[in-house]
């Protein structure tokens, strides 16, 4: 939510007060709650003291552009959490990179806080910033830039390869899965109905899901055996191998396809 100029009221999304309200709805489903701040200082702050509270589990950073600038916020959270009454760390951040300076930045942003959980590419913007098309190879460039930044410092990285159209579902599909074969381990959607195409677009397929369960199994059995690899379906399976199955059987979607 950006302010109206010359005030301090959001001209996006509601009022800062109705955030624990909103919030409740947004987390019935067990879902995490994230608010997208400001990025002007003085409101940025404001909207802190307003959304660190128990019902929010984080806090969308919009325009970063240094660890000097993670690191500030990271101490106005921390002081807002003590005033609340909850627990060091409760609140985590998405970053997001929108500009070419902070996508220079990014293995330094990523590794900004601990508090840092996931960073998404600002298509639009970085592409506004650059004078290129949104789905130019340019932008592919940063998307795999910010996949590798994200990965090595252990967090998610989300996001969308190109700008298909809201209300083109079939063209979102293929973004989601163009994302999901760059790396990209979750998505964000403007609509509600992409929802769903994100959801089974980055879980894993139902033969994934069977054939990481055949990979397990007899890897494990290998190992019982005093071997170190074993072929499935014509593959090696070593310990690599397998621990990437493993990850593919943890998916929280595994267990719903597999059955």
């Amino acid at each position: 939510m950006d302010p109206v100029p010359g005030g301090r009221r959001p001209l996006w999304g509601p009022p800062r007060d109705a955030i624990p309200a909103a919030a409740q709805a947004c987390a019935r489903d067990g879902a995490d709650v994230l608010v997208r701040i400001n990025r002007d200082l003085e409101d940025a702050v404001a909207d802190i003291r307003a959304a660190v509270i128990p019902g929010v589990t984080g806090l969308v950073i919009p325009k970063v552009h240094s660890a000097d600038h993670v690191a500030l916020l990271d101490e106005v959270i921390t002081s807002v959490e003590e005033d609340q009454g909850l627990p060091a760390g409760h609140t985590s951040l998405m970053l997001l990179i929108e500009t070419p300076a902070a996508l220079r930045r990014v293995d330094h942003l990523a590794s900004g806080s601990p508090r840092v959980a996931a960073m998404s590419l600002g298509v639009h913007d970085l592409a506004a910033e650059l004078d290129v098309a949104p789905d130019s190879e340019l932008l592919l460039h940063a998307h795999e830039r910010l996949v590798l930044a994200a990965l090595a410092s252990g967090i998610a990285p989300l996001g969308v390869v190109g700008a298909p159209p809201m209300s083109d579902l079939t063209a979102y599909a293929a973004a989601v899965e163009r994302a999901r074969q760059l790396g990209y381990r979750g998505g964000t959607a403007v609509h509600p109905t992409q929802v769903p195409v994100l959801r089974d677009g980055f879980g894993p397929t139902r033969e994934e899901v069977d054939l990481a369960t055949r990979m397990v199994a007899a890897f494990e059995q290998a190992v019982r055996e005093g071997r170190g690899s074993v072929r499935v379906d014509g593959r090696m399976v070593d310990e690599p191998v397998a621990r990437r199955a493993r990850r593919t059987l943890r998916a929280p979607s595994a267990q719903r396809r597999h059955h």
